[in-house]
């Protein structure tokens, strides 16, 4: 499967201040749902996570899905690149 790339890279910090830049729709999901996540899990990271998977069906642009991780990561508290 081809990777879907966002347009720029989004740098989050996670657990012990560890940064990560997140570069594509599978890397954000793959985050999204792992215990890497150190944000809530509330309506903006399921917003999220539905935006990078139906990306992945084919059934929205990847930048819907890099708005949303945009916005969860805000949300949450862990995007550096603000």
């Amino acid at each position: 499967m081809p990777t879907k790339p966002f347009n720029r890279p989004i740098a989050v910090s996670l657990h012990a201040g560890e940064k990560r830049e997140i570069t594509s729709v599978e890397q954000a999901a793959d985050l999204l749902m792992s215990t890497d996540w150190s944000g809530e899990r509330d309506e903006w990271h399921r917003d999220a996570v539905d935006a990078c998977l139906k990306v992945i069906e084919g059934n929205r642009s990847s930048q819907d899905a890099e708005k949303a991780f945009r916005q969860a990561a805000h949300k949450a508290g862990i995007l550096t690149d603000d």
